[in-house]
């Protein structure tokens, strides 16, 4: 589900079950690094400054919103093991995008794990090319969202097998 929050903000969020324990999809999909494997949105993502995977890490994220090419660097602001992670932008280097964060809870479900994903954006755009992006955003981004998370299902399920 995609909406318009106050200001020029947008937030899209999807929910799916992974066929994986809830300790085997944390530690794959809160890790900054392999986003680009399985988020649509991220196109290359690396940690910086020798962070260390967990609350205060920091990482540089090349990302496509809309066609819109933006880099940024992240910092996750909230580390729950097997809960919950978030991560907002803290510095941006270039794109349209002027602010993201993301946010993954996990619960268990006897032996599999439903991932709720919710990310909020805004982008630095004239107000016509806003509202254009808003009409794009209701009809892909939760689409691209829903993927994402059948996309790290499919990984999950072919790298960690069920045992």
């Amino acid at each position: 589900m995609v909406y318009s929050l106050c200001g020029g903000w947008l937030r899209a969020s999807a929910s799916h079950v992974v066929k994986a324990s809830p300790l085997r999809v944390f530690w794959y999909s809160a890790d900054e690094e392999n986003a680009p494997e399985w988020l649509s949105l991220v196109c290359e993502a690396r940690r910086v400054d020798g962070t260390r995977i967990g609350l205060g890490s920091k990482s540089y994220f090349r990302a496509d919103v809309f066609g819109f090419e933006s880099e940024f660097i992240s910092e996750v602001v909230e580390w729950r093991p097997l809960s919950r992670a978030g991560l907002v932008m803290v510095r941006r280097i270039k794109g349209p995008l002027t602010d993201f964060s993301m946010w993954l809870s996990y619960r268990g479900l006897d032996g599999r794990t439903r991932v709720d994903l919710a990310v909020e954006f805004e982008l630095g755009l004239p107000p016509v090319a806003k509202q254009a992006v808003e009409l794009a955003a209701k009809m892909s981004v939760d689409g691209k969202l829903r993927e994402s998370l059948r996309r790290l299902s499919r990984l999950l399920e072919v790298m960690i097998p069920l045992a």
